[in-house]
């Protein structure tokens, strides 16, 4: 083999190395920022548990509330009041609720995104 065809070869092998070494930093990188989003996901999908499991707690403490009115209510008047208020407190909560919730899940996306755009 002619020794420009060696350099030839010698070039093209150090040009394939430091592409393979390129592509495995970056596929090992890739790796970390979705272990890392991962956890986020899961910490953030944890998060989101406990506060759904809290507002049903404080929903089902509201029913149980508005149970013990109705039952103490004077006359169907007061009653239908009483339900009419719990209604409409009930839909203000929970539309306040899903919006909150719906931000948060908005912002987390976004924060595991930038992760992948750093």
């Amino acid at each position: 083999m002619s020794e420009q065809m060696r350099a030839f070869a010698e070039q093209g092998m150090e040009q394939a190395r430091k592409a393979f070494n390129t592509y495995m930093e970056t596929m090992q990188d890739t790796a970390s920022k979705m272990e890392n989003s991962g956890s986020d996901l899961q910490s953030k999908t944890t998060e989101a548990g406990k506060k759904a499991l809290a507002l049903t707690e404080d929903h089902m403490s509201a029913a149980f509330s508005q149970a013990e009115k109705l039952v103490t209510a004077k006359d169907p008047q007061e009653a239908l009041e009483l339900q009419t208020k719990y209604i409409k407190d009930q839909i203000e909560s929970v539309t306040k609720q899903a919006q909150s919730m719906g931000e948060e899940a908005v912002n987390a996306v976004k924060d595991i995104q930038s992760k992948f755009k750093a």
